[in-house]
């Protein structure tokens, strides 16, 4: 598998450097981690089908062979799913 994730609880600019990434790697998958910020939230209820993505708790063990990481600068910033995986 092959991801693109940014910060915990994303905004708006985590998730379109997510989107933005995706443009460059079109054969990852998006994953979002903690629940998104209001405004982002209210987006993707509208818009959520033109978006490709996965949460967290859509995340298996499988092997992830590619891992892009955007808007932080910071590994505690990431998800704890996502944090076993750095490590």
């Amino acid at each position: 598998m092959k991801l693109i994730v940014g910060h915990r609880n994303p905004d708006f600019d985590c998730f379109a450097s997510c989107v933005a990434a995706q443009k460059l790697y079109p054969d990852h998958v998006v994953l979002m981690s903690g629940a998104p910020q209001q405004n982002l939230s209210q987006f993707l209820g509208i818009y959520e089908e033109k978006y490709n993505y996965i949460t967290e708790s859509d995340l298996t063990d499988e092997n992830v062979e590619s891992l892009i990481v955007v808007d932080t600068a910071s590994s505690d910033r990431l998800g704890q799913k996502v944090q076993k995986i750095v490590e």
